[in-house]
């Protein structure tokens, strides 16, 4: 599969899982581009089309980003949240959960920039 064009407001390296989320447990991938993050305990469902859709494009994006990252051997030089204790948007602090999701995943996000749809 040919990976689509990178939107120019949307630079990859400087975003933010983003992200999650784009996928459960991670926090939103490009946020700011986008406006507010989704929160990873949101409900797929619940989510507005609108915001699925951009959800979706960009965890496609950052998938292809992650491989990339990964076969260079430089994955953790693009963590943007995961580990992390302060929020690079806001400076607040990060919330963390051990376990979240069916896949049982650490997540990592702020309360300030993540909206939880319910």
């Amino acid at each position: 599969m040919k990976r689509p064009p990178r939107r120019p407001d949307c630079g990859g390296e400087t975003g933010a899982a983003r992200s999650t989320s784009a996928s459960p447990g991670r926090p939103e991938y490009c946020g700011d581009a986008v406006g507010p993050g989704v929160h990873p305990e949101s409900r797929i469902g619940a989510l507005p089309p609108r915001k699925l859709s951009e959800l979706i494009d960009q965890a496609r994006e950052y998938s292809f980003d992650f491989l990339r990252w990964k076969r260079e051997f430089v994955l953790k030089k693009h963590y943007q949240v995961h580990t992390k204790t302060i929020c690079p948007r806001d400076g607040q602090r990060l919330q963390y959960r051990k376990q979240l999701g069916r896949a049982q995943r650490r997540a990592f996000w702020c309360a300030a920039c993540q909206r939880l749809y319910e």
